[in-house]
């Protein structure tokens, strides 16, 4: 079934006592594991009453015992497991006897959840969801109703976007694109920057332009990406591309600065034991780019203080004429990719 199908199954108070959830969108998967978190463990006993597990961590035992514990003063538990593929959460054999079981027995104390953004219909784990549980499909808005959610998104904040300003947000955004990994918290976050730079006044098609960040088919993304991970060979590329189409240097420099900002910060955070979903929690950030940046990245804390102090510094050579915008950009590139191999 769809979200809105659950949504509306929510609505009536009717909670399952097991849910596959198939994040195309992973915003609003979210979202819907938030709602039923805080409809089934909230209030002074909340942490008694649920459990988080991931992917690799997923330990059999501790799933068994998180599943049929007793509630402490309340009808159900909440469990949420989180893996990229179920494919290979399948792969943990021994989670998966213990899941089965769970969803075969029809415990009605305890709500499980797997969050997952593919599934292969093949494996005996979403048969069994398919047989005895439910599966919700989180599919991406359609351009119409991207197009409604982020005029209703800027109207919850008190502000009024021109319709070429929203034209504008959702081409830039490529939320649509083919094999875009874009969510809606991506474009909520592009959202807020507006609102913080309008300071109370109309969002128009030239704010857009000055303060978002286009996403010419992910490259943005490939780019900085690639600086994390020292492939200066796949950096080049993007980078190219991203001048070829026009994209500012003060564009590309800003999300640069912006990523290495976040990798400083998350790969601190997991030195000192949080978790990503602490680290998504704490600085606002969408869980999904928290786990992608830490999966790809190569560059260590310090490395990554320097590389923003060598942003710095070709930063004022370039406004000190120094430097061509399209030059500095390169030689830091290269850079920041030696960087991140030490």
């Amino acid at each position: 079934m769809d979200y809105k199908k659950l949504r509306a199954e929510l609505k009536a108070n009717v909670i399952s006592s097991a849910y596959l959830f198939l994040a195309e969108d992973r915003y609003i998967a979210m979202s819907f594991v938030k709602l039923l978190r805080e409809r089934i463990a909230s209030g002074e006993f909340a942490s008694f009453n649920q459990s988080i597990f991931e992917e690799k961590k997923t330990d059999a035992p501790l799933l068994e015992s998180a599943l049929y514990a007793l509630p402490v003063m309340s009808e159900r538990r909440f469990v949420l497991i989180k893996c990229d593929t179920l494919g290979a959460l399948s792969q943990n054999e021994g989670a998966v006897k213990v899941i089965n079981n769970f969803i075969k027995s029809g415990c009605a104390t305890t709500t499980l959840i797997i969050l997952t953004s593919k599934a292969d219909k093949r494996l005996s784990l979403y048969k069994t969801f398919a047989s005895s549980a439910k599966i919700v499909e989180f599919a991406k808005l359609t351009e119409r109703e991207l197009y409604a959610w982020v005029n209703n998104t800027f109207g919850a904040k008190g502000f009024k976007a021109s319709d070429k300003a929203v034209s504008k947000l959702i081409a830039y955004a490529d939320y649509n694109g083919r094999d875009s990994q874009i969510d809606l918290g991506y474009v909520k976050n592009e959202i807020d920057k507006l609102c913080s730079y309008a300071n109370g006044g109309e969002i128009s098609e030239e704010m857009v332009e000055k303060i978002c960040a286009m996403n010419l088919n992910g490259d943005i993304f490939k780019y900085t990406d690639s600086i994390l991970a020292g492939d200066e060979k796949q950096a080049l590329e993007a980078l190219y591309n991203l001048t070829c189409n026009k994209m500012p240097a003060a564009v590309i420099m800003y999300n640069l600065s912006k990523v290495l900002a976040n990798n400083a910060l998350w790969t601190a955070g997991i030195e000192k034991g949080m978790t990503r979903e602490d680290l998504a929690k704490k600085y606002g950030a969408n869980p999904y780019i928290v786990k992608m940046t830490l999966k790809k990245s190569k560059m260590k804390p310090l490395n990554t203080l320097k590389a923003i102090s060598l942003m710095n510094r070709s930063d004022m050579a370039v406004k000190g004429g120094k430097l061509k915008e399209d030059s500095a950009l390169i030689i830091l590139s290269k850079k920041l990719c030696s960087l991140a191999k030490l």
